[in-house]
This record gives structure tokens, C-alpha cells and sequence, in this order.
């Protein structure tokens, strides 16, 4: 993890090897990450400690009795709000122990390089990001995982960590690509999705779900991730052309629920008013007779206002498309009759989604 190759590693580089650092992110193990970077990037010679996830334990150990003992780089998890409920913080008894060893350390970089470096939330709270700053801490907020693609392979490794799963190198450099989305908690999500459909113990590139990282579907990920796992099975399924066209109406009707305007779905969804208005007729017939199994996966996409439903429909043809061609071994014909579209159509998808 030494190669600095982003402009988040250059800023925590910056930072020296004695300032106290305080992290807001959303996960714990992205935070643990980033903070054993500060310390590699710091340059120094100490030993890291890893004292406890849980600032509770830590406050109550012997290193706020005897800090002299402890001059090392330290990282703590500040609990925020999972260990009192409904407050931001820790209880008063604990606050106080914080405070007086936070109390006795010089404040700004210490000659001596030690540091304590803190995690908490995203949500933590204004009160308990000043509490921090009035001791002097540095506060960095994590920026988009798609800035800092070098910590995919780690975080890749930790998330499948106590699963017994291990993963090729290919894995991560394909989780690194071109279209990644934005957090950890999407990372954690295409992760999960991937494990409940893996075909082995060892995951490799061609396990990630496709068309995952494809930029030109403008899709959000939490869309592509539904919509990979769609039910695929040739005696049951009612045809690609009727998929979409439920497709349309679930998402106009879910669309105009959200806002109750007509006005509002059409600039949301890209449809024009005829059409709406027709969806909004038809829906309870379409789902009376739509085929449970493709309609329930498909009730299922979630409203959001990015998501053009044009957009929605062409991710669901290359979704089907890529299924399809893969059970029919790239027959034509077979392909032709799984999706119930005409060959035309299907020479036309191929030629559109050959990678």
C-alpha cells in the first residue's frame, strides 16, 4: 500500500507523522483502511497499534492511565451513535476520561511523530466533529471510492474476509474499472451479489455481473445490481418485448406515485404524456396478468430521479441478451426463440453489445 497514485494519498501524505486525525466515512473497514495509509505514508518508524475498534474499550484501558507508555501511532473507532443510543458521542462517564487524556497531549503535530487517528460516521454529528477539532485533530471526510481506485484490491480482500472465499487478481482490476461506482457501500453490495451467485471458492473478473461497470448505460449501480439477478427461465418467460413494456409501466406508475404529478413523471421519466397516461390505466391489469415471478423482480427497482426509463429498458434488453446468447451458445435461432423477438432483432442486439 505504499505507491501513491491518487490525490487523496498526496493530501494524507501531507499531513506529517504527528498530527492526531480524525476520519468520517461510512464504514468502519474502509475507515481502518485508510487510517494503516496515514500511517504508511507518514514515513514512521513506529509501531502501529491497533488498540480496539471500540473506543469504550480503549478509553478504558491502560492507555489513558498511562499514555507515556503508548507513543506509538494509534487508531480508536469513536463509537458515534452505537453505543448510546439516540445521542451522538460517548456517555459522560468515558467523555471525561477523553477529554483528560486528549487534555495532557500537546496539540498540533508532535515533535515525537505519535498520533492518534479516530473513525467515526458520516452522520456523527456537528457536536462531536467540534469536540474533536477543539483538540486539535485534522478532520478528513473520505471522498468517492472512484477517486481513490487503489484501495479497491485491499478494501476487496477485507469484505471477503470470514467468508472462506478468495479472489483473483482479475477480480479486483475488474472492479476497478472504467464506471465504478461510487462508495463502499456499492462495492459491499456488488461483493454480496457475487458471492450468493459465485460458480466456485475462487472469484475471478468474469464472476462480476455483467455490464456491472458499463458507463454508457448510465444507470445507477443499485439498478444494475437488481436487475442482473432478473429470473431467467425459458418455459416461463413471457418474451423481451412484454418485459420491457412492464418495465415502462411499473416505473411511470412508481414515478407518479413519488411525485403525484403527470408534469413530474414526464421530466423524470423521458415519456411522453400519451404514454403515461396510458401506463397509468393499464397497470393493475398488467399486473394481474404479468408472470409473478418476472413481476415481483421487477416491482422491486427503486424509485430515483437520475434513472430515465429508456435507460432502464436497454440495461434489460443487454441484460437478456447476454443471458440468452450465453444458454444458447450464441445460436441465432435458439436465441430468437428464448427472447420471442425476430432474428432481425437479435443480429441487431449482437451487433449493439459485442464487447
Amino acid at each position: 500500500m505504499s505507491v501513491i497514485d491518487d490525490a487523496f494519498d498526496k493530501r494524507i501524505e501531507s499531513l506529517g507523522s504527528g498530527m492526531d486525525v480524525l476520519l468520517i466515512g461510512a464504514s468502519m473497514i474502509e475507515r481502518e483502511l485508510v487510517a494503516e495509509r496515514i500511517y504508511d505514508l507518514s514515513g514512521s518508524e513506529k509501531q502501529f497499534i491497533n488498540l480496539s475498534r471500540n473506543l469504550v474499550d480503549v478509553v478504558e484501558s491502560s492507555l489513558w492511565r498511562r499514555p507515556e507508555q503508548y507513543p506509538n501511532a494509534v487508531k480508536n473507532e469513536d463509537p458515534g451513535t452505537t453505543f448510546t443510543e439516540g445521542e451522538k458521542g460517548l456517555p459522560p462517564s468515558l467523555q471525561g476520561k477523553l477529554e483528560y487524556f486528549l487534555g495532557t497531549r500537546d496539540r498540533g503535530i508532535r515533535e515525537d511523530g505519535s498520533r492518534i487517528i479516530v473513525g467515526v460516521d458520516e452522520d456523527v454529528g456537528e457536536d462531536r466533529l467540534n469536540f474533536y477539532r477543539n483538540y486539535g485533530f485534522s478532520l478528513i471526510k473520505l471522498p468517492p471510492l472512484n477517486e481513490r481506485k487503489s484501495y479497491i484490491p485491499e478494501l476487496t480482500i477485507r469484505l471477503l474476509s470470514g467468508t472462506g472465499i478468495s479472489a483473483e487478481p482479475d477480480f479486483a482490476e475488474g472492479l476497478s474499472g472504467d464506471g465504478w461506482p461510487a462508495d463502499i457501500k456499492e462495492l459491499e453490495s456488488i461483493i454480496e451479489s457475487v458471492l450468493d451467485n459465485r460458480a466456485g471458492d475462487t472469484l475471478k473478473k468474469s464472476d462480476i455481473p455483467l455490464f456491472s461497470f458499463d458507463e454508457k448505460s448510465n444507470l445507477p449501480i443499485s439498478y444494475k445490481i437488481i436487475i442482473n439477478n432478473f429470473p431467467f427461465d425459458e418455459s416461463s418467460f413471457p418474451g423481451l418485448k412484454p418485459i420491457k413494456a412492464y418495465v415502462q409501466v411499473y416505473l411511470i406508475n412508481l414515478i407518479y406515485a413519488t411525485t403525484k404529478s403527470k408534469e413530474d413523471t414526464k421530466k423524470i421519466s423521458g415519456i411522453s404524456r400519451p404514454s403515461i397516461n396510458l401506463a397509468i390505466r393499464n397497470y393493475k391489469r398488467l399486473v394481474k396478468t404479468f408472470p409473478p415471478e418476472y413481476r415481483k423482480a421487477i416491482d422491486s427497482l427503486p424509485y430515483d430521479e437520475s434513472s430515465r426509463i429508456k435507460a432502464v429498458k436497454k440495461y434489460v434488453e443487454m441484460y437478456y441478451h447476454g443471458k440468452a446468447e450465453v444458454v444458447c451458445n450464441g445460436n441465432k435461432s435458439k436465441m430468437s426463440r428464448m427472447l420471442k423477438c425476430s432474428r432481425p432483432d437479435v443480429y441487431k442486439m449482437i451487433k449493439q453489445y459485442k464487447s
